[in-house]
C-alpha cells in the first residue's frame, strides 16, 4: 500500500526539506519598487512556489488590479522535454489586497498532496490583512 504524500509550505519557512529524498520550497517575492504599476499588472508577481518530486511544480501568481487589489492564480507545470510546461491553471476565488499579499507572509500556506490513483491536490491559504489574518484553506484538484 502506498502512503499519501503531502507537503505543506509556509511562506515564513523559506526552504524546508521533508524526508530523505523530497524537498519543497516556498518563494515569496515582494514587488520591485522600480517596476511600473502597469508592468506588475500585466506580468504579475510570483508569490509562492513548490515542487512535488521532480515533475510537478505549483506556483501562485498575483496580478494587480485597480485600487491596490489583486487577483491570484494557482498554476501547475509538468517537467517535459527539458523544461517546465504549463499543465493547469485556476483562479483563486476572491479579490485580495495587493500589499499584504505580496509582502512578507502573504502566502500563509501552500500544500500539494499526491495520493496513488488520484489527481494531485493543492491547498492554498493567503493573508487577508495582518489584522484579520489568513484565509481558510482553499482546495483545488489539478486536472
Amino acid at each position: 500500500m502506498h502512503r499519501s504524500t503531502r507537503w505543506i509550505v509556509a511562506a515564513a519557512l523559506g526552504l524546508a526539506t521533508l524526508g530523505a529524498t523530497t524537498a519543497a520550497t516556498a518563494g515569496v517575492s515582494a514587488p520591485s519598487g522600480a517596476a511600473p504599476r502597469a508592468a506588475q499588472a500585466a506580468e504579475g508577481v510570483q508569490i509562492g512556489s513548490t515542487t512535488l518530486g521532480t515533475d510537478l511544480k505549483v506556483t501562485l501568481r498575483a496580478y494587480r488590479q485597480e485600487e491596490d487589489t489583486a487577483r491570484v492564480y494557482v498554476a501547475a507545470f509538468r517537467y517535459a522535454n527539458g523544461a517546465w510546461q504549463p499543465a493547469w491553471q485556476e483562479r483563486v476565488p476572491g479579490t485580495w489586497f495587493w500589499f499584504p499579499l505580496t509582502g512578507t507572509g502573504g502566502v500563509c500556506s501552500l500544500a500539494v498532496g499526491n495520493q496513488p490513483q488520484a489527481a494531485p491536490t493543492v491547498d492554498v491559504s493567503l493573508l487577508i490583512t495582518p489584522s484579520i489574518g489568513c484565509s481558510d484553506p482553499l482546495h483545488f484538484t489539478i486536472e
